[in-house]
């Protein structure tokens, strides 16, 4: 259970020297924390990688000094929540390792994931030549629990949703969080973490979304619906992704170390036909949601 009384929000600029924070601030940090985990990244898909320098990679820097003047006995923790789009454009067939990706132009053609890897690369320095511990988990597709909030609406499922053959990894929200640190007990940097069991849009989610109730028409991947206005600030990136007769990320794969770390994310978890879709659908409807 999680105790809000624990949690203290500070404003910060993490572009800065001092983050923004003022110097007592800074001080009992710098007396005091053991660890620190970055999971905050603009999720703009339209923004180019000069976007997040000064916030974002300029930060990510800067988090790190700050780990390593830590007064305790040993420098802080820094643990960077990446994301698997870092090797989205690999030449496939592919299977990616729990290890650094060794060309930037394995990266997603987009600002969110190149920007990503280039923090990587940074982390992995700082895990190489420093005594800090540092580790990269990369996050595949993760939806919040139903028992707490609303489950996240993916653009992308959405849009390629009449796509044949495209699947997906996605995970049910707490598991991550509730295995961290079996996880990075076993390993010293990377390590991936996502649903070992896949679905496919079309033939799985598609049916347990009717099953649901809700009522819709499937179009062909490259066709728009002429009816709706799609989110137009994402319309280059959608066209990038989907306006083509690529293959999709069908013969794309991850290693999964990580199962063996974590009997919870051992073997995946089912999300269709356990019913969880439906679940997520009642509680959206119960919340006043409405397509």
């Amino acid at each position: 259970m999680l105790n809000i009384s624990k949690i203290v929000a500070l404003p910060s600029q993490l572009g800065l020297e001092d983050l923004g924070l003022s110097p007592s601030v800074l001080g009992e940090l710098r007396r005091s924390f053991t660890e620190m985990i970055h999971v905050a990244w603009a999720v703009n898909f339209t923004l180019g990688e000069r976007s997040f320098e000064a916030q974002h990679i300029r930060g990510i820097h800067k988090l790190i000094n700050h780990c390593l003047s830590s007064e305790r006995p040993s420098p802080a923790a820094f643990y960077f929540c990446s994301s698997i789009s870092v090797a989205a454009a690999t030449r496939l067939p592919a299977t990616i390792a729990e290890a650094p990706i060794p060309e930037l132009s394995w990266a997603q053609n987009m600002g969110y994931a190149r920007s990503k890897l280039v923090v990587e690369r940074i982390v992995y320095v700082a895990a190489k030549q420093t005594s800090m511990t540092a580790r990269i988990p990369r996050v595949g597709q993760n939806m919040a629990s139903i028992l707490k909030s609303l489950p996240a609406v993916d653009e992308t499922i959405i849009a390629s949703s009449g796509y044949r053959g495209e699947r997906r990894s996605t995970i049910e929200g707490d598991q991550p969080q509730r295995e961290h640190k079996k996880v990075v007990q076993r390993f010293r940097c990377f390590f991936h973490v996502q649903n070992a069991k896949t679905f496919r849009l079309a033939e799985d989610l598609l049916p347990a979304l009717r099953r649901s109730g809700l009522e819709f028409d499937v179009l062909p991947k490259r066709q728009w619906d002429p009816r709706k206005n799609p989110a137009i600030e994402l319309l280059d990136f959608s066209t990038d992704k989907y306006d083509n007769d690529n293959p999709g990320r069908v013969w794309l794969s991850f290693e999964m170390k990580t199962q063996a770390a974590s009997p919870a994310l051992s073997g995946g978890v089912e999300l269709i036909e356990s019913g969880l879709v439906e679940k997520f659908i009642d509680v959206l409807r119960r919340n006043e949601w409405q397509s």
